[in-house]
């Protein structure tokens, strides 16, 4: 029963409890920034989900219930974890291929208070992107994760592509907090371009680091099918962000 469990049972159940309510409150696509902010450490959570669980194999491994509940919990935490993360690790496909040119990337920061606002902002401007028939390069402080909903969403609805996928995560946030590190700044790219080289710069004193992209414009018909498209909601989606906005 659970009231004749150790203190170090109810600690590493109320652990897997609290790990697996960060790892998947970010479904709920609410713009409440207590909500929003766990789209930003998934890196970590994944890291506290494999410590957890390897301590609790270790010392614990109580296989009856509720404790048996642990494992579970962070099992599917790291799992769910895993599979944001993993575009942006070695294993995965890259989505630009590599060109020994040179190319200056443009800078464009964009940045909002509001989830809700810098949403459909970039939104905008992912559709703008769409438009055109000519290169795109969308580059800055985006002010999200590479791995969050909002991110993948731009990507689909602009059809630009991450230089980052499939060659790592290049977290550029904070400088200073080598434990607290995120990848919000970002180069977004039309497939009319190869990369050179992406390579984050030394610290140069803010609380970012600089992040140096190297693209070769060598456009490809055949790679015009690798374009992200939007699946079947992100558009309404993109109309319902739009439209909370105007409401406001």
């Amino acid at each position: 029963p659970l009231f004749r469990m150790t203190s170090i049972d109810l600690f590493f159940l109320g652990f897997a409890l609290f790990i697996a309510t960060v790892s998947f409150i970010h479904l709920l696509r609410i713009d409440y920034w207590w909500i929003r902010m766990w789209d930003f450490p998934h890196f970590q959570i994944m890291v506290l989900a494999s410590v957890g669980l390897v301590v609790w194999l270790i010392g614990i491994h109580t296989f009856s219930w509720p404790q048996i509940v642990v494992p579970g919990l962070l099992i599917a935490s790291l799992g769910y974890q895993s599979w944001l993360i993993y575009p942006s690790t070695f294993l995965h496909r890259v989505q630009v291929p590599h060109r020994k040119h040179r190319n200056q990337p443009n800078d464009g920061p964009i940045e909002n208070i509001r989830s809700t606002e810098r949403d459909a902002e970039l939104l905008l401007v992912g559709r703008e992107a769409r438009r055109q028939q000519g290169p795109v390069i969308v580059a800055g402080d985006l002010n999200d994760v590479a791995w969050s909903h909002t991110t993948r969403l731009f990507s689909r609805i602009s059809g630009l592509l991450d230089p980052r996928i499939g060659r790592g995560l290049f977290s550029t946030f904070h400088a200073h907090y080598f434990f607290l590190r995120w990848p919000l700044d970002h180069v977004f790219v039309s497939h009319h371009f190869a990369l050179n080289d992406i390579t984050r710069l030394p610290n140069c004193g803010s609380d970012h680091f600089p992040i140096l992209v190297s693209l070769t414009y060598a456009p490809d018909p055949d790679r015009i099918d690798e374009v992200p498209q939007p699946e079947k909601d992100n558009v309404e989606e993109m109309h319902g962000k739009l439209e909370d906005v105007k409401s406001d």
